[in-house]
């Protein structure tokens, strides 16, 4: 609002943009949400044109205004860095020569579903011996995770490590077979689009993600990935036994992952929609 104020004042244009894939109704209440609610029709009412992360968040704002309204996440992702590599020897002669690698990387938070990612590691190293995690990130639950992983006796098939940067990161996902991403609804918040996954798929490594919060607009069921009831440690379970053991499946949907990003999400395509919205508001 604050900006869409100073841009009126200054007789430019102004576009907002917005993740938000919750209705405030669902997250605030009482004076809290008169206020909220308040703040962004003013901000809608100053603005020209809305730029939306995904559906589900055009499909809210359009209960407040006709305007001019695009759905395009904030950043393309860069499909010519993130591409399938060959094998590193310093992987190869760890603990991951002749494993299945599940990976996942993002927030160590409640939201990302980490304890039922552990769960489920756990049945699945059980039916899998040669399975082996790799969870890379840090956040609010890294030491309750320390130390379930080491109750569990998982110390040796497990491999947490701090955030990575973008190089350390594309050599993870060159050595991960599945992606992992149990999202779940946490605190009002549900995942908005979810970069890594993209990533991953650009790397053509299949993902195991939730059907919850707008995760569906990044990973295909069944053309890209499985998604699996958000909560559930048994399907999830499921889902990495029938990717771990499907090494055609796996490429299948990796090929198609990586295919699917470029298309729709690559900084190329992102930036041409971006150009197309900037001149459609300039034009009205």
């Amino acid at each position: 609002l604050y900006q869409a104020i100073w841009a009126r004042l200054f007789g430019c244009r102004h576009i907002f943009f917005s993740w938000e894939n919750i209705t405030y109704e669902n997250k605030f209440r009482g004076i809290n949400l008169v206020i909220k609610k308040c703040i962004l029709r003013l901000t809608i009412a100053l603005s020209d044109g809305i730029i939306c992360g995904n559906t589900e968040g055009e499909r809210i704002l359009r209960r407040y205004t006709h305007k001019a309204i695009e759905i395009i996440p904030m950043s393309g992702v860069d499909s010519d860095f993130f591409q399938p590599l060959p094998p590193r020897q310093e992987f190869q002669r760890h603990a991951l020569a002749g494993k299945v690698v599940f990976t996942f990387a993002g927030a160590i938070g409640y939201r990302k579903g980490i304890s039922y990612l552990l769960e489920a590691f756990t049945r699945v190293h059980q039916e899998m011996p040669d399975a082996f995690l790799i969870i890379a990130g840090s956040g609010e639950y890294e030491n309750e995770l320390q130390a379930a992983v080491k109750a569990r006796g998982l110390s040796g098939n497990i491999l947490i490590v701090p955030w990575l940067d973008r190089e350390q990161l594309r050599l993870l996902l060159a050595e991960s077979r599945i992606f992992l991403y149990p999202s779940i609804a946490y605190e009002g918040w549900e995942e908005q689009f979810g970069y890594s996954m993209a990533e991953a798929l650009l790397m053509e490594v299949p993902v195991i993600a939730t059907k919850t919060g707008s995760i569906e607009e990044v990973v295909i069921h069944g053309e890209t990935g499985i998604l699996v009831k958000p909560n559930d440690p048994l399907t999830l379970k499921d889902a990495m036994l029938q990717l771990g053991r499907d090494g055609m499946l796996r490429q299948r949907l990796g090929k198609a992952g990586r295919r699917s990003i470029v298309e729709r999400f690559s900084y190329e395509v992102v930036a041409q929609k971006l150009y197309r919205f900037f001149h459609r508001v300039l034009s009205l």
